[in-house]
């Protein structure tokens, strides 16, 4: 056969070029993926994460490499908050502290006593709030998920603190931003600020006597050691949010898309699983020497009242869309309750 000439060579290179494209024979670059947060050693949300490391650089179209920080190498939930605004991280789950740094109103979910129930808490966020947050969300560069959990927040401290009128004699540690600094305020605490990682010296110091938490983040920092009361005023949750950068998101294939909003699995069931890892919690610590205090009727309904005083205050701080946020959670909790009793 004659050789071929240089023209011809170069047309059969060009062919063969564009066949090994059709074909799929030269591949794009892998995806990298990002993944930020802050959890617990073990337990649910850690095993999602572990999956979602296994699972998505097997069946993200073009291929993934995943990298997951959730062990505090990515800074503070505010650093992480921004590094997913700017696109250095591309997917992560943050508590609604960490992503009321991107949009504050957020911060509203965490008001005293907002909710009565879990079963209240899902149907409002999934059916009222979640479209608004998707907004909110949008408007900082984001691309919401989904929503978790984190349980109940109680009342630790030192000595048995059951009324409300008894945190006027102690300095607590708040924690969630505004919704906890106001909460202990009403009910006359001496309201301290610090990072967890200085509370339990805070607390073996007597620089402190207790503050505000829920039961999983109280277990693994070893509360009960140097705060053995716990008081049940169930008086907030923390949702937290699963988000992702949205330029990112809005680039990756249909199929792509559904993988990342999968990522951390079923979310009803993580937050689920999270308020059973409470239950266990609270069960595992009585031989640690915890001990629960449960408020009666009256003391309870004084915790209360302090927290709903604190609404229209939280509000004014936060600014923005908090308003008209807090009146979508209020249309869902009257949703809710006709269709409670439509169902009875």
């Amino acid at each position: 056969m004659p050789p071929l000439s240089r023209r011809a060579a170069g047309h059969l290179a060009a062919t063969l070029c564009a066949a090994s494209v059709l074909t799929g024979t030269t591949r794009a670059a892998a995806t990298e993926i990002v993944v930020v947060g802050l959890t617990a050693p073990t337990g649910i949300t850690r095993d999602r994460y572990t999956q979602l490391a296994e699972r998505l650089p097997r069946t993200f179209a073009g291929g993934a490499t995943v990298t997951v920080m959730v062990d505090g190498q990515a800074g503070s939930e505010e650093a992480m908050a921004g590094a997913l605004r700017r696109g250095r991280a591309h997917f992560g789950q943050l508590t609604i502290p960490g992503i009321a740094a991107a949009a504050p109103e957020m911060a509203v979910l965490m008001a005293p006593y907002l909710f009565d129930s879990f079963d209240e808490e899902d149907f409002v966020l999934d059916r009222f709030v979640a479209p608004l947050a998707t907004e909110l969300l949008a408007a900082r560069g984001l691309t919401f998920i989904g929503f978790s959990d984190s349980g109940w927040f109680v009342v630790f401290n030192r000595t048995a603190l059951i009324a409300p009128e008894a945190a006027r004699t102690q300095r607590l540690r708040a924690a969630g931003g505004d919704a906890s600094r106001l909460f202990l305020a009403a009910v006359g605490a001496d309201v301290a600020e610090m990072a967890f990682a200085e509370l339990v010296p805070a607390l073996q110091t007597g620089l402190v006597q207790g503050g505000v938490t829920n039961l999983i983040m109280y277990r693994t920092a070893g509360l009960v050691r140097a705060a053995p009361h716990v008081t049940l005023t169930r008086h907030a949750v923390n949702p937290g949010v699963s988000v992702a950068n949205k330029a990112w998101f809005d680039a990756l294939s249909p199929g792509n898309q559904a993988l990342i909003r999968a990522a951390m699995g079923d979310h009803q069931q993580l937050r689920d699983g999270v308020r059973r890892e409470c239950d266990e919690a609270l069960a595992a610590l009585a031989a640690d020497g915890l001990v629960v205090h449960e408020p009666g009727a009256a003391d309870l309904a004084r915790w209360r009242a302090a927290g709903l005083s604190t609404h229209g205050e939280l509000i004014r701080r936060l600014g923005g869309r908090a308003q008209e946020l807090y009146d979508a959670i209020q249309a869902g909790k009257r949703a809710y309750e006709a269709a409670t009793r439509a169902s009875r």
